[in-house]
C-alpha cells in the first residue's frame, strides 16, 4: 500500500512510499545476529546491545525495502549514507519527464516567486523535448533538468541505516527540513508496515533516548 507525505503549505505530494518486502520479525533477527557474539543462539534483550556504546553490526542483520519517489535534491542527501543500503534509480535514459507535475516546489524556499519557478520548470522540460527531437540522447538532454524533479527509486536498507537515518536526517539540527520530513516519513512507514515487531518502541524509541536525549 503506497502512503502519501504531503506539503502542509501547498497541499503537494513531496514524498510516497510503498514497503514492498522486509526481514521477517527484524527483532528477533538482530537478537539472533548478536547472539553469535556470546556464543548463544540469541541474545535475550535489545537493551545489551544499546549500551555505552552502540553495538551496531547484528542491526545490519535486518533489511527492509520499498519503493520511494521524492525530489532529486532530498534523495541525494538520504545517499550520503552509504553502509547498508542499496537503490535502483528511475532511469532518465530511458524515461522522460513530462511536465512541471514531475517538479516539487514549496512555499518554504520559493515564497512570493512559485510562478517564476513553474515557469523555469516548463521552459526546461521544453528544452529537454526539444534536444530529444533533434537527436540528442536522453542522458545529455537531461543535463538542464533542475534538481527539484521527482524520482523514483527502490532502495533495500538496513535497520543500523536507518539509525544512522535518524540521528544525521531527523534530530540533526542541521538537516534541511524536508529531508527531515521524508526521513522520518520513511521510518514511520516502514514501522507501520512490519508485523512481529514493534519497531518504534523496541528500537527506534529506545536509541533516541539512549544516544539523541529525545523520543520519536
Amino acid at each position: 500500500m503506497t502512503k502519501i507525505l504531503k506539503d502542509e503549505k501547498t497541499d503537494r505530494v513531496l514524498a510516497e512510499i510503498e514497503v514492498l518486502n522486509y526481514t521477517p520479525n527484524p527483532v528477533e533477527t538482530v537478537l539472533q545476529a548478536s547472539g553469535a557474539a556470546y556464543n548463544k543462539d540469541a541474545t535475550s534483550r535489545l537493551a545489551v546491545l544499546m549500551g555505552d556504546t552502540f553495538h551496531e553490526s547484528p542491526f545490519r542483520h535486518a533489511h527492509f525495502t520499498f519503493r520511494l519517489k521524492l525530489p532529486l535534491y532530498i534523495f541525494r542527501q538520504l545517499q550520503r549514507s552509504e553502509v547498508g543500503r542499496d537503490f535502483v534509480e528511475r532511469s532518465l535514459r530511458y524515461t522522460k519527464i513530462q511536465s512541471s507535475e514531475d517538479f516539487f516546489w514549496t512555499k518554504d524556499y520559493e515564497k512570493d516567486y512559485i510562478e517564476r519557478s513553474i515557469e523555469i520548470y516548463k521552459s526546461s522540460i521544453e528544452l529537454y523535448k526539444e534536444d530529444n527531437g533533434q537527436g540528442l540522447k536522453a542522458e545529455e538532454a537531461r543535463r538542464i533538468l533542475p534538481q527539484s524533479m521527482f524520482v523514483t527509486t527502490v532502495m533495500t536498507v538496513s535497520l543500523s541505516w536507518l539509525l544512522r537515518l535518524l540521528e544525521t536526517r531527523v534530530y540533526n539540527p542541521a538537516a534541511q527540513p524536508n529531508t527531515r520530513k521524508i526521513a522520518m516519513f520513511i521510518i514511520q512507514s516502514i514501522s507501520n508496515e512490519v508485523e512481529n515487531s514493534n519497531l518504534l518502541y523496541e528500537v527506534f524509541n529506545p536509541y533516541a533516548r539512549k544516544y539523541l536525549n529525545t523520543d520519536v
